[in-house]
């Protein structure tokens, strides 16, 4: 099952059922496709990152967070 979350709604819907939604409008299968290709990149680009560099990333972060509040 697939779940979808929507304000106020939750779907649950099976992979055929999606697949089928998908055929009749090909160029939301297009644009989710790149973005699926997008995401997997960046993640793998995260993993490649070695984990100091990400922690200090995110530590930066923090202290930006905090000054803008």
């Amino acid at each position: 099952m697939i779940e979808i979350r929507l304000p106020g709604q939750l779907l649950l819907m099976t992979a055929a059922e999606v697949s089928r939604l998908l055929a009749a409008r090909p160029d939301i299968w297009q644009s989710a496709l790149k973005r699926g290709k997008a995401m997997t990149r960046a993640r793998q680009r995260l993993e490649r990152t070695p984990k100091r560099i990400r922690e200090a990333e995110l530590e930066i972060a923090d202290q930006v967070r905090r000054r803008c509040l």
